[in-house]
Protein backbone atom coordinates (compact mmCIF):
# COMPACT_ATOMS: atom_id res chain seq x y z
CA UNK A 1 0.00 0.00 0.00
CA UNK A 2 3.07 2.44 1.06
CA UNK A 3 4.31 1.73 -2.57
CA UNK A 4 0.86 2.94 -4.39
CA UNK A 5 1.07 6.39 -2.09
CA UNK A 6 4.86 6.69 -3.28
CA UNK A 7 3.99 6.34 -6.98
CA UNK A 8 0.98 8.69 -7.44
CA UNK A 9 3.37 11.56 -5.12
CA UNK A 10 6.38 10.66 -7.33
CA UNK A 11 3.84 11.62 -10.60
CA UNK A 12 2.15 14.86 -7.97
CA UNK A 13 6.08 15.85 -7.60
CA UNK A 14 7.05 15.81 -11.02
CA UNK A 15 4.28 17.60 -12.09
CA UNK A 16 5.02 20.39 -9.83
CA UNK A 17 8.56 20.54 -10.83
CA UNK A 18 8.01 20.40 -14.86
CA UNK A 19 5.50 23.38 -14.30
CA UNK A 20 7.50 25.28 -12.21
CA UNK A 21 10.86 24.35 -14.63
CA UNK A 22 8.61 25.69 -17.19
CA UNK A 23 7.49 28.46 -15.71
CA UNK A 24 3.71 27.16 -16.32
CA UNK A 25 0.57 27.91 -14.24
CA UNK A 26 -2.37 25.37 -13.73
CA UNK A 27 -4.16 27.80 -16.14
CA UNK A 28 -2.15 27.63 -18.92
CA UNK A 29 -1.24 23.66 -18.63
CA UNK A 30 -5.37 22.82 -18.50
CA UNK A 31 -5.81 24.98 -21.23
CA UNK A 32 -2.65 23.00 -23.31
CA UNK A 33 -3.79 19.34 -22.58
CA UNK A 34 -7.82 20.21 -22.80
CA UNK A 35 -9.05 19.53 -19.39
CA UNK A 36 -10.38 21.64 -16.21
CA UNK A 37 -8.36 23.49 -13.90
CA UNK A 38 -9.52 20.87 -11.45
CA UNK A 39 -7.65 17.99 -13.05
CA UNK A 40 -4.00 19.78 -12.83
CA UNK A 41 -5.05 20.63 -9.40
CA UNK A 42 -6.51 17.09 -8.34
CA UNK A 43 -2.92 15.25 -9.86
CA UNK A 44 -0.65 17.89 -8.31
CA UNK A 45 -2.17 17.07 -4.80
CA UNK A 46 -1.76 13.67 -5.60
CA UNK A 47 -5.63 12.58 -5.40
CA UNK A 48 -5.70 10.88 -8.31
CA UNK A 49 -3.69 10.23 -11.46
CA UNK A 50 -4.35 10.88 -14.84
CA UNK A 51 -5.54 8.05 -17.24
CA UNK A 52 -2.66 6.15 -19.14
CA UNK A 53 -3.64 8.46 -22.42
CA UNK A 54 -3.02 11.95 -20.82
CA UNK A 55 -0.23 10.85 -19.17
CA UNK A 56 1.23 10.15 -22.82
CA UNK A 57 0.23 13.70 -23.71
CA UNK A 58 1.69 15.26 -20.45
CA UNK A 59 5.02 14.14 -21.48
CA UNK A 60 4.85 14.88 -25.14
CA UNK A 61 4.22 18.26 -23.82
CA UNK A 62 7.13 18.76 -21.87
CA UNK A 63 9.17 16.82 -24.06
CA UNK A 64 9.85 13.93 -21.56
CA UNK A 65 8.70 10.31 -21.43
CA UNK A 66 6.61 8.73 -19.97
CA UNK A 67 8.85 6.66 -17.17
CA UNK A 68 10.38 10.19 -16.65
CA UNK A 69 7.31 11.52 -15.89
CA UNK A 70 6.22 8.35 -13.37
CA UNK A 71 9.34 7.74 -11.27
CA UNK A 72 11.51 9.27 -9.17
CA UNK A 73 13.96 6.58 -8.34
CA UNK A 74 11.86 4.06 -8.52
CA UNK A 75 9.93 2.26 -11.19
CA UNK A 76 6.77 3.02 -11.61
CA UNK A 77 3.57 0.88 -12.11
CA UNK A 78 0.63 2.40 -14.11
CA UNK A 79 -2.42 0.33 -12.97
CA UNK A 80 -1.43 2.25 -9.26
CA UNK A 81 -3.34 4.96 -8.36
CA UNK A 82 -7.42 6.30 -8.91
CA UNK A 83 -7.57 7.43 -12.11
CA UNK A 84 -9.52 10.03 -12.50
CA UNK A 85 -11.35 9.08 -15.11
CA UNK A 86 -12.03 11.02 -18.16
CA UNK A 87 -10.44 14.28 -17.27
CA UNK A 88 -12.06 16.30 -19.67
CA UNK A 89 -13.69 20.05 -18.40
Amino acid sequence: EQQKGEDILSLAENLIRLQAEHGESGYRLAKELDVSQQSIANWRKGVCVPHPKMRKKIAKHYKITVDELLKEGSNYEVSVGVDCGGDRK
